[in-house]
């Protein structure tokens, strides 16, 4: 098998590794940020892989911090420098005004499936007959 389409339920970098590792390309439909309406969504924060951080819409460091039980690394900003931030209503409701933002272990292997993603993403989007035969050409092709 070259590819395997699923439903978005199983979009998460535990799933897109595993596949990946086997060779086979994982295509998944987008699935929405779950963000609060009026704050930064987390394609907003830029992830630098070469530093290991996020920099935020202000141009400020996001720094490792921890990983949780999850797997999930921990990346936080200053509080006192977010403090002063123009942004911070559109970035943290936190009391001490420190962001988190949370990155995968396995995260990479979710960015790798998006080019599978975005082909068949660029058929039909009105009839169902449509999307098949994308998905169709993106998995023969």
């Amino acid at each position: 098998m070259k590819r395997c389409v699923a439903d978005a339920g199983y979009k998460t970098p535990a799933i897109a590794k595993l596949l990946l590792d086997d060779g086979v390309d994982p295509v998944f439909p987008y699935k929405r940020p779950m963000t609060k309406d009026g704050f930064f969504k987390k394609y907003e924060y830029v992830y630098d892989e070469y530093n290991d951080c996020y920099i935020c819409p202000n141009n400020q460091v996001l720094y490792y911090s921890t990983t949780n039980r999850d797997g999930y690394r921990e990346y936080k900003s200053c509080g006192k420098v977010c403090e002063s931030c123009p942004y911070l209503e559109q970035c943290t409701a936190s009391k001490n005004h420190v962001k988190l933002v949370t990155r995968h272990v396995w995260e990479g292997a979710n960015e790798n499936e998006g080019r599978a993603y975005l082909c068949c993403h660029e058929f039909g989007k009105t009839s169902n007959d449509k999307n098949r035969m994308g998905i169709t050409a993106c998995i023969s092709g």
